[in-house]
């Protein structure tokens, strides 16, 4: 059974970095995209 928790964490808190790293990615996207429309 601990073994089996452990994994579920270890899931979650995969999940949450992947979350965070696919935020960042979209917000890089978001500010080259507004760079590339205001022609800076």
């Amino acid at each position: 059974m601990l073994s089996g928790i452990g994994v579920a964490d270890k899931a979650i808190l995969i999940d949450k970095a992947t979350i965070q790293q696919m935020g960042r990615f979209l917000w890089q996207i978001k500010v080259s995209m507004i760079v590339d429309f205001l022609g800076l």
